[in-house]
């Protein structure tokens, strides 16, 4: 085990199923001791059940979401694909009408992108290391709490 290491997860038998199979590879990698690999995982799981919740709620006519100017601004499902984390956790806070679930899965989103990105762009750095260390642990908890909204569970 990673000693330094403070992550301590929920028990996967208390997750919902769909979230438990979702998770099933981030849950091995952190037993394994590969909690950077989690991390990373549990971050793809959570951006790809953004994606589709997002552009659900699009093709469905609840969510609209704004541009800069607070206008009402077209996003197809090909522009939705395409979003970066980032940018579609800004999308997320610029929905016009939000709900608990938008709110939840936007917040979640902002938190754990700028940690994403240190760890795929600046992975040797101490102090990328460093914070991620101190940080995964609650991202994970962030996370399920993302996946709980986005599924309504």
């Amino acid at each position: 085990m990673d000693l330094p290491l403070n992550a301590a997860l929920p028990n996967p038998e208390m997750l919902d199923p769909r979230i438990r199979g979702l998770l099933g590879a981030v849950y091995e990698q952190f037993d394994r001791s590969n909690w950077r690999e989690g991390f990373d995982g549990a971050v793809k799981v959570v951006e790809a059940e953004a994606r589709k919740y997002m552009i659900d709620g699009v093709a469905s006519g609840r969510i609209v979401v704004l541009d800069e100017k607070g206008k009402p601004k077209a996003l197809t499902e090909k522009q939705i694909e395409k979003m970066t984390l980032g940018n579609l956790a800004y999308a997320f806070t610029r929905i016009q009408v939000k709900n608990l679930a938008d709110s939840t899965i936007g917040k979640v989103l902002m938190k754990v992108n700028a940690d994403r990105v240190n760890q795929a762009h600046h992975s040797q750095k101490a102090t990328t290391e460093t914070k991620l260390r101190k940080n995964v642990g609650q991202h994970i908890w962030s996370l399920i709490a993302a996946l709980r909204a986005i599924h309504g569970v």
